[in-house]
């Protein structure tokens, strides 16, 4: 059974506010609003302050798993060929980029592994074709990555640095 009080029902100034106990002054019901509100906006805050804590703590870290390419690699354009001169060795190469060429990595590419063979140390120039002698004896599979200069990071000296391999150009001996 509900019973309804005259006061309640029938009185022109019965406002919810009023039947809940409050007066016209008082801020309760204002105040209940804001809470959840002022909890959410201070618990994104506190989130975003912590996820730019830790990124900052570990933006260095971050950059180290990236592989580290010098900048240019896009702009290296080369043919090579490897070949057998009868004694030893030796990489035809001409470059047609823009960008000096500082060296090369030679890999071995066997059963879904690559492993560095070589490293030379030779320069070529922009529009030039060099001959370059190997020091060791190649059969198989080979991965001929170029090697150019860069700014340092660490130093404002220049750094050779290789290229990653889909700079490089495959060929079989």
């Amino acid at each position: 059974m509900v019973m309804i009080l005259a006061s309640q029902a029938g009185d022109p100034g019965s406002t919810p506010g009023r039947r809940m106990g409050l007066t016209p002054g008082d801020n309760k019901m204002i105040k209940r609003g804001l809470s959840p509100l002022v909890g959410t906006v201070l618990l994104i805050s506190l989130t975003v302050i912590i996820g730019v804590t830790i990124y900052s703590m570990n933006s260095q870290e971050i950059l180290k798993l990236a592989p580290d390419e010098p900048q240019g690699c896009d702009f290296v354009s080369f043919q090579i060929d490897l070949y057998d001169s009868g004694d030893a060795f030796s990489l035809d190469v001409v470059n047609l980029g823009a960008i000096e060429i500082k060296g090369f990595t030679i890999r071995e590419i066997s059963e879904g592994d690559i492993s560095d063979v070589e490293n030379v140390e030779r320069v070529v120039e922009p529009g030039k074709t060099e001959s370059i002698p190997l020091a060791g004896s190649y059969s198989g599979r080979y991965l001929i990555v170029p090697r150019i200069a860069f700014d340092g990071l660490e130093s404002d000296e220049e750094e050779i640095g290789v290229c990653l391999n889909v700079h490089g150009a495959e060929i079989e001996v």
